[in-house]
């Protein structure tokens, strides 16, 4: 992941300011699971299969320096999509949203999930561009993806915002499911309250527990999450 700024839950020292919290702004095609058939479908295997055997061979190390070919233009588009992520990083800073726009838009183009975080996270609290909800549902759903779990979190907000309480539960819980501990705190909180889920404080205590001993949490998220037990373990005893 990037650094110093991490805006997925994959190395959380700190809170990221783009995984929104709450009301306070914090923020395969298939055919029917199988392959087509029709009457000409073993004569065409049968064609296939000639046409392997007329191919001159493939010479030996060929196959093997393809893949190194192929495994070095991924590792340089990831290193492109990085720099671009910096790029936009230090322009958002600035306040050259236009520039980091255009910055995290290239490196969405090169599938860096960070960058089409940002990129959602522009158009979900309109930074230099017209508010757009649902541009911002399908940068962060192409994040999400690459299982960022900050998009998740979006995600179940933006679902928040519209009053859908059950398919924000189901985000929270898909991003608790990749080890989110902020996903599990709001989980405790929805079982706590009866949103989008049962009242239960069994869960809610589930939910705390997974979040106080998770590594992808930052410090203020953790000692909520304590408070949150404190109050609640008395009343369970």
């Amino acid at each position: 992941m990037i650094a110093p700024l991490i805006v997925g839950r994959e190395a959380c020292s700190a809170p990221s300011i783009y995984r929104r919290q709450g009301d306070n702004g914090r923020g395969r095609v298939s055919l029917n699971g199988r392959s087509r058939q029709s009457i000409s479908a073993v004569d065409e295997t049968g064609a296939q299969d000639a046409m392997r055997e007329q191919a001159p061979p493939v010479p030996i190390g060929l196959g093997r320096f393809t893949d190194g070919r192929r495994r070095c233009a991924r590792l340089a588009s990831m290193a492109e999509a990085r720099l671009l992520f910096q790029a936009g990083d230090t322009a958002e800073e600035a306040g050259d949203f236009s520039s980091a726009k255009l910055a995290f838009e290239r490196g969405a183009a090169l599938n860096d999930d960070n960058c089409w975080l940002r990129l959602g996270y522009l158009y979900d609290v309109g930074r230099g561009v017209e508010t757009d909800k649902l541009e911002a549902m399908r940068c962060y759903r192409r994040a999400w993806r690459r299982r960022n779990t900050a998009a998740a979190n979006n995600i179940a907000i933006l679902y928040r915002e519209r009053g859908a309480y059950r398919l924000m539960v189901r985000w929270f819980e898909r991003a608790a499911g990749e080890g989110d501990g902020g996903a599990y705190l709001d989980l405790a909180k929805c079982y706590r309250d009866g949103v989008g889920v049962g009242m239960s404080p069994e869960a809610t205590t589930r939910c705390l527990a997974a979040a106080m001993s998770s590594q992808f949490i930052s410090e203020d998220e953790r000692q909520e999450a304590a408070a949150m037990m404190a109050v609640l373990r008395p009343r369970l005893a």
